[in-house]
C-alpha cells in the first residue's frame, strides 16, 4: 500500500487529511494514529492489515491505495465521465427572504432577491451549455430563504427557458421542511 498522491496533509494540532481526487476527508485527533500517518507517509509503501480499522477507513476513502493502483488512469476517466455527462444540475438561490423566520434558522435574514438579469443570464447560460456539451438532461433547484416568495419570477424564468429549450428537466423548489418536485 502508499499514500494516495491526491491525499493532501494538514499537520496541526490535530491532522486533517483530504483526497482531491475522491474529495476524501477525515480529522485525526489520537497521537498512535497521526504517527502511523507520518510512517506511511515517510516509508513509502507498507503492508495493509486488515485488522486495523483506522487503516481500513483510509483505503475506504481512498487516502491509501495499492502500489500498483494507477491514480493517473482514475483522474483521467473522471475527467471524461465529467467532460461527457449527460446531465446538468444548477441551484439558484432566488431569494434570502423567508416568510416563516423559523427561531431554529441558523439564516440570517435578508431582502435580497435574485434580478431579471441573472434569470436571464442564467438561461442563456444553460442554453449555452446544452449546446456545447450536449446535455440531455437538466436538473434545476429553486433554493433561498423561501423561494415560493418568488414564484411568480419563477415561473416566468421556467415559461422563457421552455420557449427555448425541448429537453428532460426536472425542478426542484426548496420549501420548509419540505421539497416540491416538478417533472417538465
Amino acid at each position: 500500500m502508499k499514500l494516495s498522491r491526491f491525499t493532501n496533509i494538514v499537520r496541526d494540532t490535530d491532522y486533517l487529511l483530504h483526497n482531491t481526487l475522491s474529495n476524501g476527508l477525515i480529522r485525526v485527533k489520537n497521537e498512535n494514529l497521526k504517527q502511523m500517518i507520518d510512517n506511511f507517509s515517510s516509508s513509502g509503501t507498507f503492508q495493509l492489515d486488515p485488522d486495523n480499522d483506522f487503516q481500513q477507513t483510509l483505503y475506504s476513502l481512498n487516502m491509501i491505495v495499492h502500489d500498483n493502483e494507477d491514480e493517473l488512469a482514475t483522474l483521467h476517466s473522471s475527467y471524461f465521465n465529467f467532460e461527457h455527462n449527460s446531465e446538468l444540475s444548477i441551484i439558484l438561490i432566488v431569494t434570502r427572504k423567508c416568510n416563516f423566520r423559523c427561531s431554529y434558522c441558523y439564516e440570517e435574514y435578508s431582502n435580497n432577491d435574485m434580478s431579471l438579469e441573472v434569470f436571464n443570464n442564467t438561461i442563456n447560460y444553460i442554453i449555452s451549455q446544452i449546446e456545447e456539451r450536449n446535455f440531455k438532461n437538466v436538473y434545476l433547484s429553486f433554493f433561498g430563504g423561501e423561494p415560493t416568495l418568488m414564484a411568480n419570477e419563477i415561473n416566468e424564468f421556467m415559461e422563457h427557458l421552455l420557449e427555448k429549450i425541448i429537453i428532460y428537466l426536472l425542478l426542484q423548489i426548496s420549501k420548509l421542511l419540505s421539497l416540491l418536485t416538478v417533472i417538465y
